[in-house]
């Protein structure tokens, strides 16, 4: 949801820096960060983790989803 409500505020090659709990390692799924023009960019690090999310294109217009939607149903668990 962090991913969704912050794209479409990021320009093209804006970074997204999200701290991440140490115990979840495989949280941004590839195939739906695509989906809002976003990459993860490899990061070394030790706890505490941050996931780097890169705005390699635009995301599309149609995100965020209106008011208690990602909630809802989310992109991805």
């Amino acid at each position: 949801m962090v991913a969704e409500c912050a794209a479409p505020l990021l320009g093209l090659g804006g970074l997204l820096l999200v701290s991440e709990p140490p115990e979840q390692r495989l949280r941004w799924p590839a195939v739906e960060l695509n989906r809002l023009g976003l990459i993860v960019e490899p990061l070394d690090a030790t706890p505490p983790q941050i996931a780097v999310l890169h705005q390699e294109r635009l995301c599309p217009d149609r995100f965020p989803r209106r008011v208690g939607i990602p909630a809802k149903r989310p992109l991805w668990w």
